[in-house]
């Protein structure tokens, strides 16, 4: 081979060489040149699987729970179990008593009515602290205020009590901005389910209030200058306001935290949402979710991932709901679906703490001030194995948005107990024994009948029973004397039974605290009359008050503050804003209507006397009386600016009558008259005028004119 050769051999080995070295050395590295996407799309797939583990560990643990809603489901809806029905003969009775349906509905209207009456009434208020932090500027601008009108300092305890109003004035700002955001959001229709969720299953779950943004459509006019003059065009505007939301959530969706036996002290809350595809679509406009990861998941997963529960498929049984599509069932125990769910996805959206690190890891930006906590609280969405939104929590005052509402807590469990489940040993004894009653009923109803079929003629059915029939039968020697048929009789026991039942409906009083007299049924003697009835209500309302007080605490007082923080944190009002608390007034409702118009009128009738008069405020008592009697909507009761109107009115009524009475006694002094008797004969005159006869407005219109004609000429005269 020549040099040439050789030198083109050894160059294109010393060039395949250095590629292959450098192809080594890029191997190595292009991890590192790519790690942070590797890395980052690892942290996320850590992350979600975190979340799904948490849901896992939740759903595990509350198996058993779910069994006891369950239970508590069948007893609302008046449903045996398989298994009781299995132990039932087919020819037994199978009725079911629904005394547990009742239960939950009276408490159910009871609180409703109580918490949110028909009049509008708040079972909340905002007033300040006692202590309030009062803005600078607004105390600046009261001391110069009053130094402008009074030309002097303002004085300390003057300036409190200046302050203190305008913080009232405030403080009423912030409360008629959170009723009306409330209003808006039907609040009142939601808290009604909250409610039969708790009494039923013992755990009732508001949540909110979290940021949404509301897009308004409102019109305004755009002026246009032409050689005519000025023109106005009205322009329709599409403006992004950020509204607070809530919602509520079923105790089917909700995966706290097992291991805690309140809200408070839970690590975190994971709510399972069964979304369709146009919703979880509409996840993808938003800017604060992956809309890139969304698009992609529901590309790949075209017919949906979602997966029915054990308890999901038991409830759509339960429900007789006829489905198009196949269900799927959930394997508690392989972990593995059976079946498919058209179009429906699962999302699971936790609230909890996760490590820093491993937010900072994903790209979330940690505040300077949370840098050294070692966990945070954030808000994390996920989609299949994917995290769509993951995000630091926006919430200020509150820990998390979910707020419980419980009829019996129970002490070992973050879940309380429902109506059903306290009532379920006396539903199913009073259950047993209806059905006995009624066996016993349907067996001593009418005669059975025993028949020797070796004594009946073949040509006989015995079956066949009709009056006035001849029965056919066989028989010689000693069977002639021995009846064919013979009726069988049994004693009844219904007197027996309907005792054991009122007994048993006496125990369910007990148990539940919610006796029969309040939903109408009469009990009793005491219940026959109004009175009666309103004293029993009222001894009934002290086991309710401790329902409305365990509404107040988990849900009325968290949920009020929650939207005191929101509008804090995002309204742009300032003139709302202030150092304020909540107070709940649903226990100061629990007294009966009755009762509290009877104190009242009572109270009216003792302070109506000129001694008590400048200590009570009668306008304001007799507004009380009228709201006690559900009249204050009726304009029965004077505004205050109505009563200022009428007072000023009366003031110049008098004045103007006193000056008329001085003018008139000159006028008798001058003529010579009794001032007296021209003052009644005056007097008797205005007071026909004021109520005339019929057809004597004409003669007493003369009757006036010559009476002045004659006072004038006597006056002239003298």
């Amino acid at each position: 081979m020549d040099e040439i050769g050789k030198e083109r051999v050894e160059k294109t080995y010393n060039e395949e060489f250095d590629a292959a070295v450098e192809s080594i050395i890029n191997d190595i590295k292009v991890p590192n040149s790519y790690s942070s996407q590797d890395e980052h799309k690892s942290e996320m797939c850590a992350l979600a699987n975190f979340v799904k583990a948490a849901f896992e560990k939740s759903s595990a643990a509350r198996a058993e729970i779910e069994d006891r809603w369950m239970d508590s489901l069948r007893l609302y809806k008046g449903v045996y179990t398989s298994e009781a029905l299995s132990k039932m003969s087919p020819n037994r009775c199978k009725a079911f008593v629904k005394l547990t349906r009742t239960k939950v509905s009276t408490l159910d209207s009871r609180l409703s009515d109580l918490l949110f009456p028909a009049n509008g009434d708040k079972n909340w208020g905002i007033y300040p602290t006692p202590l309030p932090d009062y803005n600078p500027k607004y105390t600046e601008a009261i001391i110069a205020l009053y130094k402008e009108e009074t030309g002097q300092d303002i004085s300390k305890a003057d300036l409190d009590v200046m302050l203190q109003k305008e913080a009232i004035s405030q403080a009423k700002k912030m409360e008629r901005v959170i009723a009306d955001q409330l209003a808006e959001l039907n609040e009142r229709e939601k808290m009604r389910y909250v409610i039969h969720s708790g009494n039923l299953y013992g755990t009732g779950i508001i949540k909110g209030p979290l940021v949404t943004v509301t897009e308004n459509r409102q019109y305004y006019r755009e002026s246009i200058k032409n050689d005519d003059g000025e023109e106005g065009k009205w322009i329709l505007e599409e403006v992004d306001t950020l509204t607070p939301f809530i919602e509520n959530v079923r105790v089917w969706d909700i995966y706290p935290d097992m291991d805690a036996t309140n809200i408070q002290d839970a690590r975190y809350v994971v709510q399972r949402r069964k979304m369709d595809k146009h919703q979880i679509l509409g996840l993808a406009k938003r800017s604060d979710f992956d809309s890139e990861v969304i698009l992609d998941y529901v590309a790949c997963n075209p017919d949906g991932d979602y997966t029915n529960r054990t308890f999901e498929v038991t409830l759509t049984s339960m429900g007789n709901i006829v489905t198009t599509s196949v269900p799927t069932i959930y394997d508690t125990k392989n972990t593995k679906n059976v079946g498919t769910n058209s179009k429906k996805y699962e999302v699971l959206e936790y609230w909890g703490y996760v490590d820093a690190c491993d937010l900072e890891a994903i790209g979330i930006e940690i505040p300077e001030n949370k840098k050294s906590a070692v966990e945070v609280a954030a808000n994390v969405w996920v989609l299949g194995d994917k995290i769509i939104k993951a995000s630091l929590s926006p919430l200020e005052g509150i820990k998390w948005p979910y707020f419980f509402y419980y009829y019996d807590k129970d002490e070992t469990s973050i879940f309380g107990e429902g109506i059903p489940y306290v009532l379920k040993d006396v539903q199913e004894m009073i259950n047993s024994a209806l059905r006995a009653m009624l066996d016993n009923a349907a067996i001593s109803a009418g005669p059975q009948i025993e028949v020797n079929l070796n004594l009946m003629s073949e040509d006989e059915d015995p079956r066949d029973v009709f009056p006035f029939k001849v029965w056919m039968r066989t028989g010689d020697g000693a069977d002639a004397s021995a009846p064919a048929i013979r009726h069988l009789n049994f004693q009844s026991y219904l007197p027996e039974f309907e005792r054991m039942i009122e007994m048993l409906h006496g125990y369910a009083d007990e148990v539940s605290l919610i006796p029969r007299y309040m939903w109408g049924e009469p009990t009793g003697n005491a219940a026959r009359t109004a009175s009666g009835l309103s004293m029993l209500m009222g001894s009934a309302n002290i086991s309710i008050k401790d329902q409305v007080k365990s509404f107040d605490d988990g849900i009325t007082s968290p949920l009020i503050k929650a939207m005191y923080h929101w509008n804090m944190q995002f309204n742009d009002d300032e003139d709302i804003k202030g150092d304020y608390g909540v107070i709940a007034r649903g226990s100061s409702s629990l007294i009966a209507k009755e009762v509290r118009a009877e104190k009242l009128i009572s109270f009216a009738q003792i302070s109506a006397n000129a001694m008590d008069a400048e200590f009570v405020n009668r306008a304001e008592l007799i507004r009380r009386i009228a709201d006690s009697l559900d009249l204050s909507d009726d304009n029965l009761v004077y505004s205050d600016q109505e009563i200022e109107a009428k007072r000023q009115a009366a003031q110049e009524a008098a004045e103007a009558e006193r000056m008329w009475m001085s003018e008139m006694v000159e006028i008798a002094r001058e003529s010579g008259q009794s001032p007296t008797a021209l003052l009644d004969s005056l007097r008797l005159l205005r007071k026909e005028l004021a109520n005339p006869p019929m057809g004597m407005e004409e003669d007493i219109q003369a009757a006036e004119e010559s009476m002045i004609e004659q006072e004038m000429n006597g006056a002239q005269y003298a």
